[in-house]
């Protein structure tokens, strides 16, 4: 969708009337018809198109914040000061992880962290290298400092407190800040809890006031969601068949919503305007409209969904924009 095609859907959302004060206290129900925004992964776009135009209608939304991409100074993404823009102008900031991984893409708990049977390298005692079972790296610690990722063995040569994963071969090699007996390296491999918990500590500290993860990818399962109860109120998914073996989403008093194909259960609102939709396994906090009604089947067909020159995604809620379905 274009920049024009999102002014006009704004448009015609702003004729829908907007929800009484009393709606927005956390009834049991809503009103129908209700639209929220969440835009994922902290582009610049959400700064330069969707703040402008959202706010010109009195709208507000959720952004997604991957920590890591905020602060790398990569200006396809949103910068720390721009995203302290849309949290003065009302915007919810959430966390969206540090590296945005999969939970099977790396190890899941802390517990997981520790990589074992290192061995020296024989061309160069400087270097060690291990079998590694997961298929990324979230980041790789010692002794509390990260590791710097490399390109090449040659760049690891000369550079200390690297690493290069040869994914070719599932192989390790590293360069470490403290080298030694190889059973006492003591590096770790950011793990998933690492993701949840950390990003929030550092959207923290850098100002923001964060209760509401959404998770990588949609993928959600039970083990995931039981992590992120210990770091936050809300966890938003967007989870399908193919992302998770049963999707289901943290509700405020951390009850799982029903998964899709049986009817919705009501929605919840906050008195910061947070919506629990469970048409599609997913949540906002967002301004609020309305919801669709309870008992209304419960489908997981997002009603946008992203394209090139879209400044985001619209949310994975019910899309009375273009009608039930």
């Amino acid at each position: 969708m274009n920049r024009r095609h999102f002014i006009a859907a704004m448009s015609a959302l702003a004729a829908l009337p907007l929800l009484p004060k009393a709606a927005r206290a956390a009834p049991e129900r809503l009103p129908r018809g209700m639209v929220t925004f969440t835009f994922d992964d902290g582009i610049a776009s959400n700064y330069q198109y969707a703040l402008p135009i959202l706010r010109s209608r009195g709208h507000l939304a959720t952004a997604g914040i991957v920590v890591t991409r905020m602060l790398s100074g990569n200006n396809d993404y949103m910068s720390v000061d721009q995203v302290r823009e849309l949290a003065a102008s009302g915007w919810e900031i959430a966390s969206h992880s540090l590296t945005h991984s999969r939970p099977i893409q790396i190890p899941k708990t802390y517990e997981q962290e520790p990589i074992a049977d290192w061995h020296a390298d024989q061309a160069d005692g400087n270097l060690f290298q291990a079998q590694y079972e997961y298929e990324r790296i979230a980041g790789l610690y010692q002794d509390g400092q990260t590791l710097k990722e490399v390109e090449n063995l040659s760049q690891l040569r000369s550079v200390k407190g690297s690493y290069w994963h040869d994914q070719a071969i599932a192989e390790l090699h590293v360069h470490p800040l403290r080298g030694g007996d190889p059973s006492g390296l003591g590096i770790l491999a950011g793990s998933y809890q690492r993701e949840m918990e950390q990003s929030k500590k550092m959207l923290a500290g850098l100002g923001f006031d964060v209760d509401t993860y959404i998770a990588p990818h949609n993928y959600w399962t039970e083990d995931v969601e039981a992590i992120s109860r210990r770091y936050y109120r809300r966890a938003c998914t967007g989870a399908t068949a193919t992302t998770a073996p049963r999707p289901s989403i943290l509700s405020p008093s951390g009850v799982s919503w029903p998964t899709p194909g049986i009817p919705c259960s009501p929605t919840f609102a906050s008195s910061r305007t947070t919506a629990w939709n469970t048409a599609g396994g997913w949540c906002s906090a967002s301004t609020a409209l309305a919801t669709r009604p309870a008992g209304s089947r419960c489908r997981r067909k997002p009603w946008m969904a992203s394209r090139p020159g879209w400044p985001g995604r619209t949310s994975r809620s019910s899309r009375s924009a273009r009608g039930a379905g």
